[in-house]
C-alpha cells in the first residue's frame, strides 16, 4: 500500500479546493437567506437564458478541437515513457557502445524514450513521442 506524500503542490491544491468549497457553501447559504439575491438571480436568468447553453457549447467545441489537434491522442491507457536525465542517457549510450570512435552517436531510436526517429533533414531527426530533435 502506497503512502500519501504531502508535497507543496498537493498542499496548494487542497487549500484551493477547501477555499472553493467554503465560498460555494457561503454563496449557497447567502442565496437561501437573501431575498434580494434571489430576485437578482431570477431576473438575470430571465434575461440571459442563453449563457448556460453557450458555455456548454463552448466547452464542447474547445474540447473537440483540442482532441482533434492531438492533445487527447495518447489517451489514458497508454503509459507515458519513463523520462531519463542526460547523465543516464550518456551512461546508457556508453554501455551500449552507440558512440563511434569519432564521437558521433549512431541513432535509429530516441535515447530518451526508445521510439523510432523520423528523418527531418539530411542530418536531423525528430522523435514523435517525446518531441525532441537530434543532429547526426
Amino acid at each position: 500500500m502506497e503512502t500519501l506524500q504531502l508535497s507543496k503542490g498537493r498542499l496548494v491544491m487542497l487549500t484551493e479546493a477547501a477555499v472553493i468549497l467554503f465560498l460555494g457553501f457561503w454563496m449557497l447559504e447567502e442565496y437561501a437567506n437573501n431575498v434580494y439575491l434571489q430576485d437578482y438571480v431570477a431576473s438575470f436568468w430571465a434575461v440571459n437564458w442563453w449563457v448556460a447553453p453557450a458555455a456548454v457549447a463552448a466547452l464542447v467545441i474547445v474540447g473537440g478541437i483540442s482532441y482533434y489537434l492531438g492533445l487527447g491522442r495518447n489517451g489514458m491507457d497508454e503509459a507515458m515513457p519513463e523520462r531519463k536525465t542526460a547523465g543516464e542517457v550518456r551512461v546508457a549510450l556508453a554501455q551500449k557502445e552507440l558512440v563511434t570512435n569519432s564521437g558521433v552517436m549512431v541513432m535509429d531510436v530516441c535515447p530518451f524514450c526508445n521510439s523510432s526517429l523520423r528523418m527531418v533533414g539530411e542530418d536531423r531527426f525528430h522523435c514523435r513521442k517525446c518531441k525532441r530533435y537530434f543532429k547526426r
